[in-house]
């Protein structure tokens, strides 16, 4: 596993950009059980991937892949 935050941090700059699991999948062009799987920690993206969820929510990789109480 890439970061033992990230599951934590890819539901929580979803919630905070008001999308929904489909609504991040349909834009990665992805199957939304996949995004959620990564959102589940069951399966972790690719560096591609991540990238573009990154640009997607608006948020830099290291807000993606550390703790940050303030945002949990």
């Amino acid at each position: 596993m890439i970061h033992q935050y990230l599951s934590s941090n890819l539901r929580h700059y979803r919630f905070r950009k008001k999308m929904r699991q489909q609504d991040v999948a349909s834009q990665l062009h992805i199957e939304r059980q996949t995004y959620s799987n990564y959102e589940n920690g069951k399966r972790t993206p690719s560096l591609e991937t991540l990238i573009r969820i990154s640009d997607l929510l608006d948020v830099t990789l290291d807000d993606l892949l550390n703790s940050c109480s303030k945002n949990i």
